[in-house]
């Protein structure tokens, strides 16, 4: 029996697709590509002022927090985790990251819901 989905209707439709890909790279993989994205973000600073890089570093730094909790957590919470993390750093999503001030409002959305939905709400981004 598999388990079902939980999803909450004010999150994209992008994100749940990639909960359902049951495919997560290693985490020593992720980690990098958070660095290399993070990297990519402060980059794409020359040619658009307008990125939201504090946001991007806080999205981030919990992107790393969550990597350092996957072996603590249950195989459906590393899934949205998982998730959480592939959505950051897929620049293309609900609102390009690169091309808005507001980039990176639903990546922090994202992120939020998952932290809480692990039990983790101290360390939600403040949005």
């Amino acid at each position: 029996m598999t388990e079902e989905i939980e999803f909450a209707d004010h999150l994209p439709e992008t994100f749940y697709k990639i909960v359902e890909d049951p495919d997560c790279p290693a985490y020593d993989k992720l980690s990098e590509s958070v660095k290399a994205y993070l990297k990519e973000a402060q980059k794409a600073l020359y040619t658009n002022e307008f990125i939201d890089i504090k946001s991007a570093e806080k999205l981030a730094t919990a992107s790393e927090y969550l990597l350092g909790l996957m072996p603590t957590l249950s195989l459906e919470d590393q899934k949205y985790a998982c998730a959480a993390i592939r959505y950051f750093i897929e620049s293309d999503d609900e609102e390009h990251d690169f091309e808005s001030i507001f980039g990176f409002d639903d990546d922090i959305k994202v992120m939020n819901h998952v932290l809480d939905r692990i039990g983790h709400p101290e360390k939600k981004i403040e949005e």
